[in-house]
C-alpha cells in the first residue's frame, strides 16, 4: 500500500484545520474566521450566557449550527430555540437576534454572500 506526499513544491488546493474552542467572552459573542472562499465565509461563534442585542437584517444566506450549548433566537417574531446538532437556515434580509444564550455556546455559521454579476 502507498501512501501519498506531496513535494514540498506543492501546494494542494485542499486544507485541514481545527476550531479554537475559544473561551467565552464576558458580554456577547466572538467571532472567529474559519475559511473564505469565493462568496462563502465560515465562522465559529462562541456566545457568553449575556448576548449581544443586535437586530440583524443581513444581505446574504447565513445557515448556522449549534455546536454545544444552546440558543433561543427571534426569527421575523418567532421564538426559535436551538440545542446541539440543530441548524437554522437565514434568507438574506431576514430579521432576527440572539435572545438567549447558555454560557460557552458555540455555532457554524455559514454565510453565502450574492455572487457578483
Amino acid at each position: 500500500m502507498s501512501s501519498f506526499e506531496p513535494s514540498a513544491s506543492a501546494q494542494p488546493a485542499w486544507r485541514t484545520g481545527r476550531l479554537r474552542r475559544p473561551a467565552p467572552p464576558a458580554v456577547g459573542e466572538r467571532f472567529d474566521p474559519v475559511v473564505t472562499l469565493r462568496a462563502v465565509d465560515i465562522e465559529e461563534i462562541t456566545s457568553s450566557d449575556t448576548p449581544d442585542p443586535t437586530n440583524y437584517d443581513q444581505a446574504q444566506d447565513e445557515w448556522v449550527l449549534v455546536l454545544e450549548g444552546s440558543a433561543t433566537l427571534d426569527v421575523d417574531g418567532t421564538t426559535v430555540t436551538l440545542g446541539p446538532g440543530e441548524w437554522l437556515l437565514l434568507p438574506a434580509r431576514t430579521k432576527h437576534r440572539v435572545v438567549s444564550t447558555v454560557d460557552g455556546t458555540r455555532w457554524l455559521a455559514v454565510h453565502v454572500h450574492a455572487s457578483p454579476s
